[in-house]
């Protein structure tokens, strides 16, 4: 089949190619307005920084609210840096911001907080953050391994953006781990 031409002209158009997980070349061969993708771009960008401080600002504002704002200067550096090197990773390996990227931000957010808030919990009733790992620190690595065996079969899917999430997810939930355990204490 030949491409459909645009009535707008090239200048104002844009075409996607790309390959398929198994290497084969593809193109869109429906050209759509330039503006329409920049415009849908900038539209993703300012989704994932609104929803992601909202779910900032939601988070740890209940963090605050059921363990105090000790808890909550405790648990901001091992919840926002597996965020930061998410975004480092991203640009490591050229990853664009695209919808399936976006949403790692929100979904690894919910996962490593709840290994963070399991370890809090235990600590407010032991009242040591050391035998709250004695406790609860078995249950947090069974469950982030667990996560990442889930998130792993998404590696074998033929679609790039479903490896993309599997991928960035990997690597929030490894550093999100090994932040709990490090930079908790």
């Amino acid at each position: 089949e030949q491409p459909v031409e645009c009535p707008s002209g090239p200048e104002e158009t844009g075409q996607a190619r790309g390959q398929t997980a198994t290497g084969r070349s593809v193109e869109i061969i429906k050209e759509v307005p330039a503006q329409n993708a920049v415009h849908g771009l900038e539209r993703l960008h300012q989704d994932l920084l609104g929803t992601a401080g909202f779910a900032f600002v939601g988070v740890f504002a209940l963090v605050a609210f059921f363990f105090g704002q000790r808890a909550l200067i405790a648990s901001l550096l091992p919840n926002l840096l597996p965020m930061a090197l998410i975004c480092g990773w991203m640009g490591l390996r050229q990853i664009p911001v695209d919808v399936s990227s976006a949403m790692v931000f929100a979904v690894t957010l919910g996962l490593i907080v709840d290994g963070t808030l399991h370890l809090l919990s235990r600590a407010d009733h032991e009242k040591s953050l050391r035998r709250a790992y004695d406790g609860s620190g078995a249950a947090v690595v069974i469950g982030a391994l667990t996560l990442l065996a889930g998130f792993a079969t998404l590696f074998f899917s033929n679609l790039v953006p479903l490896q993309r999430f599997a991928e960035l997810a990997t690597v929030a939930i490894v550093s999100g781990l090994a932040c709990e355990i490090l930079l908790l204490p």
